[in-house]
């Protein structure tokens, strides 16, 4: 076991204390419960001088995003409402803001920064995991955006994706040397019959860009092999 997945935001906590975008840390526990960007350093070269262990960050997006949102409202969906009789809450069902060009901006910005102190470092983990569409259907200006635009769901998400890949590892200057990503296996499942359609236009990913991490199914990870791509085996482990 050479690589540590450091899950490092999630919806209740945002406890990296980012320099670009220092409002974020708003949404950690305590100001206490925070990890700094020399923590964040120190953790990596300890784990690779005298371990030999990677550091994997985990920015899991657009879902699971409730704790951007203390520090930076803008970037979140609005739907108070949804969600509390579902999975643990309210809490854990507000996604990013795909409309919202400011989304992206602190996106790019916590990617590079969190990127470089663990560089050089070949990948990062975008999450994709237990996306709400139905917080983002009861939030209008998303809403308003979608319709106007005629997107389906899994346009807004490729869509989402490919401008986070444009702006930070598909550009010319990828924070921290970063080539791939990882992410969860949910973005290449059909809404409807719950099989991969690794052939849909609106797959975010290509085989060369990302590695699919399983985690609810075993049968999975050979699908994802058998279908051309690399995978991460999760399933079992929770």
């Amino acid at each position: 076991y050479n690589v540590l997945h450091l899950h490092i935001v999630d919806s209740y906590s945002f406890p990296f204390a980012s320099k670009s975008r220092p409002k974020l840390t708003s949404g950690a526990w305590t100001s206490k419960d925070v990890y700094t960007p020399d923590d964040l350093k120190m953790l990596k070269n300890v784990a690779m001088t005298q371990y030999g262990i990677r550091i994997l960050l985990e920015v899991d997006m657009p879902g699971h995003a409730y704790s951007w949102g203390i520090g930076y409202p803008e970037i979140v969906a609005n739907c108070p409402g949804y969600g509390n009789n579902i999975d643990i809450g309210h809490v854990n069902a507000v996604p990013l803001d795909p409309s919202s060009k400011v989304t992206y901006d602190v996106v790019e910005d916590v990617l590079r920064e969190m990127l470089a102190l663990v560089a050089p470092q070949e990948f990062v983990h975008l999450g994709g995991d237990e996306i709400n569409i139905g917080c983002w259907n009861t939030t209008s200006k998303v809403i308003e955006w979608k319709e106007k635009n005629q997107y389906t769901w899994s346009e807004v998400i490729k869509l989402f994706y490919r401008s986070v890949w444009n702006r930070t590892i598909g550009s010319n200057d990828s924070p921290g040397g970063v080539t791939k990503v990882v992410t969860w296996e949910d973005l290449y499942l059909n809404r409807t019959t719950g099989l991969f359609d690794f052939n849909s236009p609106n797959v975010p990913f290509s085989n060369t860009e990302a590695i699919i991490e399983v985690w609810t199914n075993t049968k999975y990870l050979s699908d994802v092999v058998t279908a051309g791509n690399d995978g991460l085996y999760a399933a079992g482990w929770y």
